[in-house]
């Protein structure tokens, strides 16, 4: 913490710098939410491998619900 209080009387170029190295350094991921027939499909195949009945219609109501999530279709179908 000692390094902070110098930061607001540091040149502009030092901050500058120092901002660009870590946002260089940083990985970026853009998420797109799952469209609803993929997640549907997902949860159908989850059913029949862990022996569970599902329908179609409500495979379809877990994927709406989830919007566009994934682990939480997958949460609500456990529940």
């Amino acid at each position: 913490n000692k390094g902070i209080p110098f930061l607001p009387f540091a040149p502009l170029g030092v901050i500058g710098a120092a901002a660009a190295t870590v946002l260089s350094r940083c990985q970026r991921f853009d998420f797109k939410r799952i469209d609803n027939s993929d997640i549907a499909k997902r949860l159908l195949y989850v059913a029949q491998c862990e022996n569970i009945s599902l329908t179609a219609e409500a495979a379809n109501l877990i994927a709406v619900l989830s919007d566009g999530g994934l682990r939480d279709a997958l949460s609500i179908l456990d529940q």
